[in-house]
């Protein structure tokens, strides 16, 4: 990193709070447009399930210091615009320079909480900042209090861009909790985020892969909803470091899925109702196709053309025993929809 006059550096404090400026306008300004889109996308009778959500669904944004350490230490500040690396390099100088206070209950790379009291109960604040550390990527963390279910989603800034935040905004309108389980005399929700479930004892169902594709196909759709709705632009999703969003490169496993059957599963999400999509096409057709999915998805990397075609030829069938399974049971019926 080129060195930079310690006497030039901008407080970061200052800094900080231009950008909260940044995310508290953004989220006032557009907030309920976004809310409309995923309506307009689920239906309207999901009206008041979608208002709700919204209303127990915190937002965060926070500077990811060490990737963006790590992005100029490795050079990749020349392939980004002069301006754009002055800018964020002294962003990066002027947390070095800053006296960190020792105590800390919220982190002072956090920018910006619509909630900061979620935050003061420690179990739940460690769970926030391990997922942050783990992953450096979005990330929705649920919690359950008062029985409700409230979704704390943190982005990171530099890192985020507007379909990452549709993303992770659409995990948090389709969780719910859906019971309390009792194993050896402690009591854990059992929590849907869609089609798929976890717990604290039993983890997740192996339909975890095959949710999160499914959402990312619905968050293009209501992206493009919110878009026409004329969300205004924000400099809090200039995506000048990529992180990677693998799911791009594996939609192509569960679009045929999603083409066939997006009125059941998007009622299947939205009511978090699994068995409503079990129902629908068929438990053992699901569960091959979720075998399949998990075997065929590449982790890191892009999928060659070879290896679609191989994954499209073990998934097709499986497919098509699906929509056979929905027609002969008059599936339509439920949705008044035939295919």
């Amino acid at each position: 990193m080129a060195e930079i006059n310690v006497q030039t550096i901008p407080n970061y404090l200052e800094l900080k709070k231009q950008y909260a400026i940044e995310c508290e306008t953004f989220l006032a300004l557009n907030k309920d447009k976004i809310c409309e889109a995923f309506i307009e996308y689920f239906g309207e009778e999901y009206r008041d399930r979608i208002e709700y959500r919204f209303n127990y669904t915190f937002f965060s944004f926070y500077f990811l210091f060490p990737k963006i350490k790590e992005v100029f230490e490795v050079g990749q500040k020349q392939e980004l615009p002069p301006k754009i690396v002055d800018k964020y390099q002294t962003l990066l100088s002027s947390y070095e320079a800053y006296p960190k206070p020792e105590d800390q209950t919220v982190p002072d790379y956090f920018v910006y909480i619509s909630d900061e009291n979620l935050l003061v109960e420690e179990k739940y604040r460690e769970r926030v900042l391990t997922q942050i550390a783990v992953h450096h990527n979005p990330t929705c963390v649920a919690n359950i209090a008062y029985n409700h279910v409230y979704n704390f989603i943190a982005f990171p800034l530099l890192a985020c861009n507007f379909h990452a935040f549709i993303h992770e905004l659409s995990h948090a309108v389709t969780t719910e909790m859906m019971a309390i389980i009792e194993n050896e005399g402690e009591y854990t929700p059992l929590i849907s985020n869609g089609v798929y479930y976890t717990t604290v004892q039993m983890g997740k169902s192996d339909d975890l892969i095959v949710e999160e594709l499914l959402n990312d196909i619905g968050t293009s759709k209501i992206k493009e909803l919110a878009t026409k709705r004329g969300i205004s632009k924000s400099m809090i999703f200039n995506n000048i470091i990529s992180l990677g969003f693998e799911y791009s490169g594996n939609l192509y496993l569960v679009m045929d899925f999603y083409n066939a059957f997006e009125p059941l599963i998007k009622k299947s999400r939205i009511e978090n109702s699994r068995n409503l999509l079990l129902n629908g096409v068929g438990e053992d057709n699901y569960n091959e196709f979720v075998s399949l999915v998990n075997k065929y998805y590449v982790h890191d990397d892009v999928p060659t053309e070879e290896h679609k075609i191989e994954a499209m030829k073990e998934i097709s069938p499986v497919i098509d025993k699906m929509i056979k399974y929905y027609n002969d049971n008059n599936i339509d019926e439920v949705l008044g929809r035939s295919i």
